[in-house]
C-alpha cells in the first residue's frame, strides 16, 4: 500500500499495514449453464480497501451500514 492512509470503504476508520484487508475489484463473470457463475475475469483493483472484518459484516449484513452499491434507479 501506498504511505498515503487508506481508509475503510465500510467503517472509514484508517487501514494499516499490519491488518487483514480485502482490495474491491471490478471485472467480467460468465454465467454458467448450470447456475452460478464461473470466476472473476479481466480484474482490475479499484483502489477501494477495507478491514476483512467490515467486508465480512457487510456480506452478513450486520454492519448498519448504507449499501456499497445501492439502485442506480434511487
Amino acid at each position: 500500500m501506498s504511505s498515503q492512509i487508506a481508509r475503510c470503504m465500510i467503517c472509514h476508520k484508517s487501514v494499516t499495514g499490519h491488518q487483514q484487508v480485502e482490495f474491491q475489484v471490478v471485472g467480467f463473470e460468465r454465467p454458467r449453464a448450470q447456475g452460478g457463475t464461473n470466476a472473476l475475469r479481466l480484474r482490475r483493483r479499484t483502489g477501494n480497501v477495507a478491514h476483512r472484518d467490515c467486508v465480512d459484516k457487510e456480506a452478513r449484513g450486520l454492519t448498519g451500514q448504507e449499501p456499497l452499491w445501492p439502485d442506480e434507479d434511487e
